[in-house]
């Protein structure tokens, strides 16, 4: 029953969000700050406000973690700051999802 009551929790969550994300899959590292260790993980979606993880190492509601990653036909990596807002064990690959809201995210990165 618990497990259940905090899936709905992480969805009810996720649909307060005001804007639009777009699925995609992109490989990603992640870092909790200010000295944690980066671990794998993969971009599920990315918004204007933020994105979503699958990552091989747990985080904690209300971390701050750097993400890095590179878009498509892009040679440098995107570096961005970020707070962890809900999360979700997946219990069959023993990883996690969690959304990631933007702490300070230049406005020509944002649009690009």
């Amino acid at each position: 029953m618990g497990q259940t009551l905090e899936l709905e929790r992480a969805a009810a969550l996720r649909e307060r969000r005001t804007t639009i994300r777009v699925a995609c899959f992109l490989p990603a590292g992640y870092q909790p700050q200010p000295s944690g260790n980066l671990a794998d993980g993969r971009i599920t979606n990315l918004g204007v406000q933020g994105l979503g993880v699958l990552g091989s190492r747990k985080v904690q509601e209300g971390a701050e973690v750097e993400v890095r990653f590179f878009l498509p036909g892009e040679d440098q990596a995107l570096r961005m700051a970020g707070v962890v807002r809900w999360t979700e064990d997946v219990p069959e690959t023993q990883e996690q999802r969690f959304g990631i809201e933007y702490a300070r995210l230049d406005d020509t990165i944002r649009f690009c």
